[in-house]
């Protein structure tokens, strides 16, 4: 009986942590659409609180959040440079992106965080991702906002647009 209960506490943690992190509910994907949708809006309306309120804590209190709020007036700088109602009102959720080279993604839960996410949040532990398109002069442009699981919370990826 002792061997076992030395064995259940050596590897009870070991275990409970992981498991609890893969244990969290991931939100429907109509939220995540909501909140890709419901960014640029305020992208178009300069809402620069909203927008900072959905990145990661970790972003936001680095560098007493100088870094946060340059990618947030970055995505509306962009914005008024790039865009005019006529992409935005084409915006549409997409099940799959198609990479131009036969291979596709898939919208939805990803299998592990990509690489480049992983170097700026190594805590991360899962990534969703919302393609959408708009249509341009030349045709049709997809892009993707991408939203990370921190501490059983999840954020946007620092990258709006």
């Amino acid at each position: 009986m002792k061997n076992k209960l030395i064995t259940l506490l050596i590897t009870g943690p070991l275990i409970s942590s992981s498991f609890l992190s893969m244990a969290s509910e991931v939100p429907s994907k109509e939220s995540f659409n909501k909140r890709c949708m419901d960014a640029w809006q305020s992208i178009k309306a300069g809402d620069r609180e909203a927008l900072f309120a959905e990145l990661p804590p970790k972003l936001q209190n680095w560098n007493e959040g100088k870094t946060a709020w340059k990618q947030v007036d970055k995505a509306i700088k962009d914005y008024k440079e790039d865009w005019d109602e006529t992409k935005l009102a084409s915006l549409t959720i997409t099940q799959v992106k198609n990479h131009g080279d036969g291979s596709y993604s898939s919208t939805g839960l990803q299998d592990s965080v990509r690489k480049r996410r992983a170097k700026f949040y190594p805590e991360a532990t899962r990534e969703y991702i919302v393609y959408y398109s708009f249509k341009l002069e030349k045709g049709l442009h997809q892009k993707s906002c991408v939203f990370l699981e921190l501490d059983n919370q999840w954020y946007m990826y620092h990258n709006f647009i």
